[in-house]
């Protein structure tokens, strides 16, 4: 029996492959007994979360459920409205000051972001809607999301930091992105580049990293498609050398060059001095699921809805390099951000602009 009142009213979600698990907020909870947590962007706070994980069913088994407990809803409360903008001046103050620090040579890449937002925040009904629409995702998005009190995340992120079960892990660099609208404009991402110097810092850095722990081999590099968007993708598999501890394998991956910066002797903590970094919330944080005393997934939580405070938001970055062209990138965030709005809302929304 899922206590559904409970999930929606404080619960946490994962959509994996097949699978979905289930958590709901338990203030008693001890510290060994919790299995999901998130640690901050900037610094190195880690909040483990007061949430029992109280099952994992097959996913078409999960949307029966949600089906009979919503009386097959499919609608909304009222459609989204957001507000695009043909530019953004806070976005243009990032992207120069990244461009001034890559021609000094103190940085070869970082990430400036930019965030949408709407006067409205999800109720119960939109929380089943939106978790609905999540569950016809692809499966090679993961499904993830939390709420407690006024504020909560929804998403669906193509990207890991890690996964490691028992002996063996995984990790991936995922960099390089090219809008399905922008195909006919723009060169395939495996001759673009500016899309593949960027994938390969993400790449050549995770490697450095990654073998502090273990062996690690790289699988072939592959373009992954999305519903609305193509990246790069490569793979990086290993087996443990030395004792498995989450939270300094947190510590040493995040952030990975695709959110963070390239070179990581850079201190990434200098992009925090942007008004619109300080507005991340949950954006780009690792996100710690423990599925099995020896099986821990950590997403890197992109690709959402997040809200508090009476607002909602839908925040995107972009990998800015010496190649970059701010017209360019300004294009990718809005495709990032309205592929969110589709996957999440479908038709259910209303797109305003300033």
């Amino acid at each position: 029996m899922i206590p559904w009142d409970d999930f929606f009213n404080q619960g946490a979600f994962l959509v994996k492959g097949d699978q979905v698990f289930i958590w709901v907020y338990q203030e008693s909870l001890l510290a060994q007994e919790k299995t999901f947590g998130w640690q901050s962007f900037f610094g190195s706070q880690f909040h483990l979360m007061p949430y029992k994980r109280t099952g994992q069913f097959r996913r078409d088994v999960f949307i029966n459920e949600i089906n009979a407990y919503s009386q097959r809803q499919e609608t909304f409360e009222k459609p989204f409205e957001w507000e695009f903008s043909e530019q953004d001046s806070l976005f243009e103050d990032q992207f120069i000051k990244i461009s001034n620090k890559i021609k000094k040579g103190s940085l070869q890449k970082a990430v400036p972001i930019h965030f949408i937002e709407s006067s409205q925040v999800p109720s119960q009904k939109d929380k089943i809607q939106l978790l609905k629409n999540l569950l016809k995702a692809p499966h090679n998005l993961y499904g993830y999301g939390f709420w407690y009190q006024d504020q909560g995340i929804m998403g669906a992120t193509p990207e890991i930091l890690y996964e490691r079960n028992g002996e063996t892990f995984r990790s991936m660099a995922l960099a390089g992105t090219l809008p399905k609208g922008e195909v006919s404009l723009r060169v395939p991402l495996l001759e673009d580049v500016k899309e593949m110097k960027e994938h390969d810092w993400v790449l050549e850095d995770l490697y450095t990293q990654l073998s502090r722990f273990g062996s690690v081999q790289i699988k072939p590099r592959e373009v992954v498609e999305l519903p609305h968007l193509y990246h790069l993708k490569t793979e990086i598999v290993g087996q443990l050398k030395v004792p498995y501890k989450f939270k300094e394998w947190i510590e040493t991956l995040h952030p990975t060059p695709a959110l963070g910066v390239a070179p990581r002797s850079f201190d990434f903590n200098q992009l925090s001095q942007f008004d619109l970094q300080k507005k991340r919330q949950f954006f780009g944080c690792p996100f710690w699921f423990q599925l099995s005393p020896i099986h821990d997934l950590v997403l890197v939580a992109i690709r959402n809805l997040m809200w508090s405070g009476g607002k909602s938001r839908i925040g995107a970055g972009v990998g800015q390099t010496n190649l970059s062209e701010m017209n360019r990138e300004w294009k990718e965030i809005q495709s990032k951000q309205l592929s969110v709005i589709k996957l999440l809302f479908g038709e259910s929304y209303v797109i305003k602009s300033q």
